[in-house]
């Protein structure tokens, strides 16, 4: 019987401490809970969670790395060459990782909601998201460097699979997908859809 890898050992520690963490906020507040409580509730020291998060913030928002590169994936996605269909399909695969992420994404959306404090850094999460992408959408069209049409596509970008997920979370029929067609043809992107890249 072979041990498992340190790797995937520590991983999985530091995914239980998050679960662990996330959990407290929601039962007792973000404010309220202290690094010592996750460390005991979670059953490892805290020299561990601090190795893993170093703050109770860092662990709140430590999807931020996954949230990155998935735009990054996304905009390699879509290289037709042409304007609105090319962000069409770079939401579509972004909605896929968003649809796979649903739960830990509502769960601290929820920790988020009850504590406006935390607001600030989740409309910077937002901006560095609006950032990589059109930086992303840029790098497709042969720039260096985002224009004036990247930013304004990456900024309606944001605000389209906003509504499309809250639409999905709130009439969960369908997938974000199916959310995301709709919000499109509702804003008329992309006139010929895409339909689902």
């Amino acid at each position: 019987m072979g041990t498992a890898d340190p790797s995937t050992r520590r991983e999985s520690q530091r995914a239980h401490v998050e679960q662990v963490a996330l959990a407290l906020f929601l039962r007792h507040g973000f404010d309220s809970v202290t690094v010592e409580q996750i460390s005991a509730e979670a059953g490892v020291a805290p020299a561990t969670f601090y190795r893993y998060f170093g703050t109770k913030h860092a662990v709140l928002f430590a999807y931020h790395g996954q949230f990155m590169n998935a735009v990054r994936v996304a905009t390699r996605s879509a290289s037709t060459g042409d304007r609105a269909r090319d962000l069409a399909a770079t939401l579509y695969c972004f909605a896929d990782f968003l649809e796979r992420s649903a739960d830990m994404l509502a769960l601290r959306d929820e920790v988020v909601s009850r504590n406006p404090a935390l607001m600030a850094q989740t409309i910077a999460v937002q901006r560095q998201w609006e950032e990589e992408l059109a930086a992303g959408l840029a790098g497709g069209r042969g720039l260096s460097a985002p224009d004036l049409a990247a930013r304004l596509d990456a900024a309606a970008g944001l605000v389209l699979v906003r509504v499309a997920f809250r639409r999905w979370r709130d009439e969960p029929a369908g997938t974000l997908r199916d959310a995301l067609t709709a919000v499109l043809q509702e804003a008329d992107v992309a006139q010929s859809s895409p339909g689902h890249p």
